[in-house]
Formats: structure tokens, C-alpha cells, sequence
């Protein structure tokens, strides 16, 4: 499993340059994207920032030894994601505005050295590598490429709705990025609560498939 994720990782994050690496992103670089207060840019440069982190986590040191967060926790803990004003979300935003803020071309190039640097690189770490990630949570390294998968799903959307293109996540990808989604809804609200949203939505009080 271990190889297999790594491998489903490094295909999906090889996708994302070579979707990024066209001359139309460019060309609208500082038009608006789908997303609310963000511009194509800046979709780009966040895109690129799941393959950023992946080298900079494994570049520190790695965390005292303790229970590692499961993707399912890591993403659900999270509060203000559905807040658009939320201090999560303008992090984000704010994250984003200053890696695309080199433009376009030197992102890509960014991306594209990481990702190779990161293929030669991530067969030979150990399964039970941790890397530290947002609030100084542990998390196998494994794990935490899981959660890239569902941030490469989520935003090759973003950036497909944005340019009004046929763009997706790999099929592999989209699996692993659903597995941990409906881990999320799970988490956050019990099992209950998700059949009845899958199979009984006017049940569903919470919106219990909402995850972002």
C-alpha cells in the first residue's frame, strides 16, 4: 500500500504540472477563478503548493514520537473551511497570493524541479516516517499524501470550473481523495448521520457530506 500511494501521488502531482503547463494559464493568470476572492493565479500557485509542502515536511526534522493524526482528523478538525472569512481560509488565500506571486512561469518551474527531486526521493523513505503538518499535528508521510490527493482533486475542479476545461483528477487519484472525503463526513458527524445523507437526504439535518 505504502508504494502504491506514492506512486498514485507522484502520477496525479505529474498531471498537475503538465495541466498547469499551458499557455492559457498564463494568459489569465490574474483573471478571477471559481473560487471566491482568489485569481487563476493563485488557484495555480495553491495547487502547486501540495507538491511544495511534501518536499519542505520532509526537508525538517520530524516530530517527537506520538500518535499521528489520520488524514479523516486532520482535514475534519479543521474549523472555518465552509467560512469564507474564516482565519483558515484568508490563510489560504493569503498563502497562495504570495507563491503565485513570482508569476506564472517561475511557478511552474518551481513545481515541476520539486516534483522531480521528490521522485527520486520518496521510494526511499520509510513507512514510518512522520512529517509535522498545520497546528504541529504528526502524521505519517503516507497519510499526508493522501490529503495532497484530495487537495489535486478539489482544485484541478477549481481550475477546470475557472477556465471552462475538461480538466480532472486521474481516476486512482479521485478514489483515494473520495476514500478520505467520506472519512471526513464520518468523523465530523458519525456514520448514522452519512448513510441517512447518502440514502435519506431528508433526513440529513447537517449536511453531513459537506466537507469544504
Amino acid at each position: 500500500m505504502t508504494s502504491d500511494i506514492r506512486a498514485v501521488y507522484l502520477a496525479t502531482a505529474t498531471h498537475v504540472v503538465q495541466v498547469i503547463d499551458r499557455p492559457t494559464i498564463g494568459e489569465r493568470w490574474d483573471q478571477p477563478s471559481a473560487l471566491d476572492r482568489m485569481s487563476i493565479g493563485d488557484l495555480t500557485a495553491h495547487l502547486c503548493r501540495s507538491i511544495q509542502l511534501v518536499a519542505a515536511f520532509l526537508d525538517a526534522a520530524e516530530p517527537d514520537a506520538g500518535d499521528p493524526v489520520t488524514p479523516q482528523a486532520y482535514i475534519g478538525d479543521l474549523i472555518g473551511l465552509d467560512d469564507l472569512d474564516s482565519a483558515v481560509n484568508a490563510g489560504i488565500r493569503d498563502r497562495a497570493r504570495q507563491d503565485g506571486s513570482v508569476g506564472y512561469a517561475a511557478t511552474v518551474d518551481a513545481a515541476r524541479r520539486t516534483l522531480q527531486a521528490l521522485g527520486a526521493r520518496l521510494p526511499g523513505v520509510p513507512a514510518e516516517r512522520r512529517v509535522t503538518v498545520f497546528a504541529g499535528r504528526s502524521m505519517l508521510v503516507d497519510d499526508f499524501l493522501r490529503t495532497r490527493l484530495v487537495e489535486f482533486a478539489v482544485h484541478l475542479d477549481d481550475l477546470a470550473a475557472s477556465l471552462g476545461d475538461d480538466i480532472s483528477a486521474p481516476p486512482e487519484a479521485l478514489t483515494e481523495a473520495l476514500a478520505v472525503l467520506l472519512g471526513v463526513a464520518r468523523h465530523r458527524h458519525g456514520d448514522l448521520a452519512v448513510v441517512r445523507a447518502l440514502a435519506r437526504p431528508e433526513r440529513d439535518v447537517v449536511d453531513a457530506l459537506r466537507v469544504f
